[in-house]
């Protein structure tokens, strides 16, 4: 099976279980679907995948994380949406959830997405002991994902004091890399659990992971820059791509994997 039509085989997948693992609640379900459905990319949950199938893990065993990872970054986007942070009327070609049903419906729904990813990690199909490291590796992302979006709060606030490098990174690899990080340490946790010996490389997938969000964070600035800026983070770019490629050979390496699907949606969706 080639790249694209592997990525299309796990897209229908998690989008014919989307829908099912929503509120059972009536308020909340029409609401949550108006955000979640029809799916938008499924980076984080298509990565999730890929990187687990190098691992030898099955859909059923990658499905609840790969949907809550999916929940969590939708309610990101229905709380960014609000008047108060980006004031966005849209989104994905919708109205954004508080301009559909108002600013206090968009912010529980978001609360309630968070909930049920919890739910359904607590739910999935492996031990205990992983039950619990991808709870607690889930929370952690989502609360560092809600420290970056405080920082980027900050760093607004500069006006013409242009902020650091240095401060746009840590505020990416929390905003954005984060969930880019669970999103990898998920299946290296199911694979953990079931006695692959990769624990030795939690630290370093995590960085592989946070350094996807960097790059992708990167990759954005670069609509919206000119320039000295441009030429800057151009060269940015290239540093965290070389870092980027280095653990893909010390990971596959390390651990036999081959990653060649997860590669090539990798060089993909970042345009390489």
């Amino acid at each position: 099976m080639d790249t694209s039509k592997k990525i299309e085989s796990i897209h229908g997948l998690i989008g014919d279980k989307l829908a099912s693992t929503l509120s059972p609640y009536r308020e909340l379900y029409h609401k949550e679907a108006h955000s979640v459905l029809p799916p938008g990319k499924l980076i984080r949950p298509t990565l999730l995948c890929l990187f687990g199938e190098a691992f030898g893990l099955t859909f059923e065993e990658l499905v609840h994380p790969a949907i809550a990872v999916e929940l969590i970054h939708v309610s990101s986007l229905i709380h960014d949406d609000l008047p108060d942070l980006d004031n966005s009327p849209t989104r994905r070609g919708k109205p954004s959830s508080h301009v559909a049903f108002g600013s206090a419906s968009a912010l529980l729904t978001g609360d309630a997405l968070v909930a049920r990813a919890i739910h359904l990690l607590v739910a999935g199909s492996y031990n205990d002991a992983a039950k619990t490291l991808l709870t607690r590796e889930m929370t952690k992302a989502y609360e560092l994902l809600c420290v970056g979006q405080l920082q980027d709060l900050e760093l607004t606030k500069l006006g013409k004091n242009e902020p650091t490098r240095e401060m746009r990174e840590v505020c990416y690899r929390n905003k954005t890399g984060a969930l880019f990080s669970f999103s990898l340490l998920a299946p290296t946790i199911i694979a953990f659990s079931k006695g692959m010996n990769c624990r030795q490389l939690f630290e370093i997938i995590d960085d592989l992971g946070i350094s996807l969000g960097l790059l992708f964070q990167i990759k954005d600035d670069l609509d919206d820059v000119d320039g000295s800026d441009f030429e800057a983070a151009k060269e940015w770019e290239k540093v965290v791509e070389n870092k980027i490629e280095k653990s893909f050979v010390e990971i596959s390496t390390k651990l036999n994997l081959n990653l060649n699907f997860f590669q090539q949606y990798y060089q993909q969706i970042f345009k390489l």
